[in-house]
């Protein structure tokens, strides 16, 4: 079993993999919460011990900062599998990442982007992830992560426009 977290802008979503024998598998017990909830249960609750026992390895992603990073380490310290941070790098899974400095791409984005690898392993890609910010990101079909862009999503772009311009 396989506990994936993402701890995003404003949002904590988390979920349990279980493998089966045929090279798939399922979720389980996926669950949100938002990233103020997350920061004030503090470490009275842990919302990954409640619903299963001990899994094999633990996936973390986290672009929320160093708070949720410490809480995110406080309550998987009770299961033995050690956490694995997401972190972009050069080169992982067939993509390759031409930023000069690759830990500077969010690993939000670079699990993105190697998931659209592994669907679309021969053809070029368009990854567009829309939450509290929307994300654009290229994808050749060598692999080639050709750069992208941030900008606010639906919801705060909405509220921008609301609150900053004439009725």
């Amino acid at each position: 079993m396989i506990l994936a977290i993402d701890a995003g802008n404003s949002r904590v979503k988390w979920g349990w993999y279980q493998r089966d024998g045929n090279g798939g598998g399922s979720w389980s017990s996926v669950a949100s919460v938002s990233l103020i909830e997350f920061a004030a249960s503090g470490d009275h609750v842990n919302p990954f011990s409640a619903t299963h026992e001990n899994p094999s390895r633990i996936i973390i992603s986290n672009v929320a900062g160093e708070g949720a990073q410490q809480l995110l380490v406080n309550w998987t310290s009770i299961f033995d599998a050690e956490p694995q941070w997401l972190k972009a790098s050069m080169q992982t899974c067939c993509v390759k990442n031409g930023y000069e400095r690759p830990e500077q791409l969010g690993p939000d984005r670079w699990a993105a982007l190697i998931a659209a690898r592994a669907l679309e392993p021969r053809r070029a890609c368009l990854v567009v992830n829309a939450g509290t910010a929307t994300t654009v990101d290229a994808l050749s079909g060598e692999g080639e992560f050709l750069g992208g862009a941030i900008v606010p999503g639906v919801d705060l772009m909405r509220f921008v426009l609301h609150e900053h311009t004439g009725s």
